[in-house]
């Protein structure tokens, strides 16, 4: 199945417009970063990518780094992993489901808002429409995060009692491609949002968009968060079984996304120096929470 978000709107020439657009308008658009509101474009394989086994060190090129970045709302602990025998089980389980074939890519699950008056006290939490093995990753992120984002973060992503549809999107990632920079429907998409690398690692890249970018009715900035300087970026590897969670900010005022290479120019895990790391196949999984209206295509 491949399933491309029905919303999104993009010109090749480099302008994208949309009536949930972040800018409200076309924008002529610099450096092949579209902003464009979208979700998840996959990209053709990059031909130019550095070859495969050169050490050689990247010419004016910053390696990615293995730390958190100073972008308010970002939560990405270098030491969280999804349990090893559970990834592997998420893996082979979206392979063999939803990515039968070359042309599977993309799959959009969408879980619908709980109805208040199908609780009981024999039955406070009605069953969910999910597939088992994605509930048990849901599970394993509330218990693997619970002490790694803050109380109030940690119940924005986990409610106890849910009062919007979660939506799930699962890309398939060959080497050499890539995602352009985004921010996720603004109109579609709340607060909170989980990522979750399986297979492969790779790089993802944060840039800043400025506040009039960010300029959202749901989005506040944070106050005593630090400022963020326009057009900032950062390059974060996600190795495999990493998760980050991004919310306010890094939500709302920074786009995220993957350039086509085949390498990635990383830190070294013990800090001294930068190698080039291979891309395999990768799998993304997200979480998002529904808009209201937001689950109606």
């Amino acid at each position: 199945m491949n399933t491309q978000d029905p919303d999104q709107e993009r010109d090749d020439g480099g302008a994208c417009s949309s009536p949930d657009s972040l800018f409200d308008g076309e924008l002529e658009l610099e450096e092949d970063v579209h902003l464009d509101d979208a979700v998840d474009v996959l990209q053709a394989n990059n031909a130019d990518a550095r070859p495969v086994g050169d050490t050689r060190p990247a010419s004016n090129v910053l390696p990615a780094r293995r730390t958190p970045p100073p972008i308010p709302g970002l939560f990405l602990d270098p030491h969280l992993r999804v349990p090893g025998d559970l990834a592997r089980d998420v893996y082979a389980f979206c392979k063999q489901t939803y990515f039968r074939t070359p042309n599977d890519n993309q799959v959009m699950l969408f879980e619908r808002a709980p109805d208040p008056t199908a609780r009981s006290e024999n039955n406070p939490s009605p069953p969910s429409s999910l597939p088992a093995t994605l509930l048990a990753l849901l599970r394993a992120l509330s218990a693997e995060l619970a002490p790694v984002v803050p109380p109030a973060v940690h119940a924005l992503l986990f409610p106890a009692a849910p009062s919007r549809a979660r939506q799930i999107i699962i890309n398939l990632y060959t080497p050499g491609e890539g995602i352009s920079a985004h921010i996720d429907l603004l109109g579609r998409y709340g607060d909170g949002i989980i990522g979750v690398s399986l297979g492969s690692g790779c790089v993802m890249r944060f840039r800043d968009v400025g506040d009039e970018g960010a300029a959202h009715e749901s989005y506040r900035a944070v106050a005593g968060e630090g400022v963020n300087s326009a057009n900032a970026t950062h390059d974060v590897y996600l190795p495999e079984g990493s998760v980050y969670v991004m919310t306010g900010d890094a939500r709302y005022r920074w786009t995220h996304g993957i350039e086509r290479e085949r390498e990635d120019y990383v830190e070294r895990k013990d800090g001294q120096g930068a190698e080039w790391i291979e891309r395999g196949e990768r799998i993304s999984v997200t979480f998002r929470w529904m808009l209201e209206g937001g689950d109606v295509l």
